[in-house]
């Protein structure tokens, strides 16, 4: 059979070839359009979705940041209170006694009482809590006077023992320091021993550049009265500052003695506010052992100190993170319980449960931020396990 050719026209074969490049020619405007568009929401959701578990993360570890601060800010206040009375707490009947000290010609700025604790209460602002106890690391035991101290002509002090006590070696260790008292009504005051002369004699020498001063102690001591050897006092207060940070104001002593105090330094950013109470044993006669009331008022004598078993802390910290919105919309409160009574002069009710509410307000935009309540009760070891002197 033979073949058929067909002959087309010329404009048959010129149509045929832009048919095809028609069809082949790719997407037009509109579809590229579209395309954009649905790309555009397509990212957009995924960055809203990105951003918002961004903001999770961020509140959750700033979260868990806050809860850490506090931890580590409490743990460095209890680690102190447990210790605070060491060395004097066996003498109950020196609590409470005027502390005085002198060094080159200046008084030192001890706390103004024998006290294990102090709390500070300024209305509007956070507590202040003082811890004060001997910095002795081997041992710290109050010894009796065999003799009577006679105050500007004794250079000597006769004692049951002089175990432990280090006088001063020059350029190395600036030796112990030493607390003289008789009573909780009569003033305390620090020297420094210059020598052990023998097992049961102290001596102290004149010294007017020194710990020593002439006529220092200024009071006479008698027979039955107490030393006791503080060696490097540990005298600690804790704060919040105005940066929104616990800090802590400490008493050093160079190795030539003398004394400065440092700080504050920061010990835990974020923190905004501390409340402080001590708990007291008010059952009379007689003392039972337990907490009967929290209160801010200080012990009037040897024997309220006696009764001071324990400190109730809390302190409030605040996430670093700036949130967009309010996020917090009323002050955080403490609730105190109803079991044990709370003494406060700022008391209040919350959820019909007594409660103090912490101080935040102060910071600009303070509801952009989360915050974190951390309390705890610390027990006053050393006047709980004292023993009778």
């Amino acid at each position: 059979m033979a073949m058929q050719y067909i002959q087309r026209s010329h404009a048959e074969a010129v149509a045929r070839p832009m048919r095809c490049a028609r069809r082949q020619a790719g997407f037009t405007l509109i579809e590229l359009m579209i395309g954009a568009l649905v790309g555009l929401l397509t990212t957009l959701a995924v960055s809203i979705v990105v951003i918002k578990f961004e903001g999770m993360r961020r509140t959750t570890a700033t979260g868990s940041d806050a809860q850490a601060t506090g931890a580590l800010a409490m743990d460095a206040i209890q680690r102190h209170i447990m210790s605070a009375g060491y060395g004097y707490t066996q003498v109950a009947g020196l609590m409470g006694c005027p502390l005085s000290a002198m060094y080159n010609g200046k008084p030192v700025e001890l706390p103004p009482q024998l006290a294990p604790v102090l709390i500070t209460t300024t209305a509007g602002a956070p507590d202040k809590l003082r811890v004060f106890y001997s910095g002795k690391t081997s041992f710290s035991v109050p010894v009796r006077m065999k003799e009577g101290y006679e105050a500007g002509k004794s250079l000597q002090f006769t004692v049951t023992s002089t175990l432990g006590v280090s006088p001063p070696v020059p350029a190395v260790n600036p030796g112990d320091l030493m607390l003289a008292g008789s009573a909780a009504t009569a003033p305390c005051q620090i020297f420094r021993p210059t020598a052990v002369a023998a097992p049961e004699e102290i001596k102290r020498a004149n010294d007017s550049g020194g710990w020593n001063p002439p006529g220092f102690p200024s009071r006479s001591y008698g027979k039955d009265d107490f030393l006791v050897n503080l060696g490097t006092p540990r005298d600690l207060e804790f704060s919040i500052s105005g940066k929104k940070a616990l800090v802590v104001r400490e008493l050093k002593i160079d190795t030539d003695g003398a004394p400065r105090y440092e700080g504050p330094s920061e010990l835990a950013p974020n923190v905004v506010d501390m409340r402080v109470f001590y708990g007291r044993d008010t059952t009379l006669p007689d003392a039972d052992g337990s907490v009967d009331q929290w209160t801010t008022e200080t012990p009037a004598d040897s024997e309220g100190w006696q009764r001071v078993l324990a400190v109730r802390v809390a302190l409030v910290t605040r996430s670093a993170q700036f949130e967009r919105e309010d996020v917090t919309h009323e002050a955080p409160y403490w609730d105190l319980g109803s079991v044990v009574p709370t003494v406060a002069a700022d008391l209040a009710t919350c959820d019909a449960k007594p409660c103090v509410r912490f101080r935040v307000e102060d910071v600009a935009d303070w509801k952009r931020y989360r915050y974190k309540v951390l309390e705890t009760v610390i027990p006053m070891r050393n006047l709980v396990w004292r023993t009778a002197t």
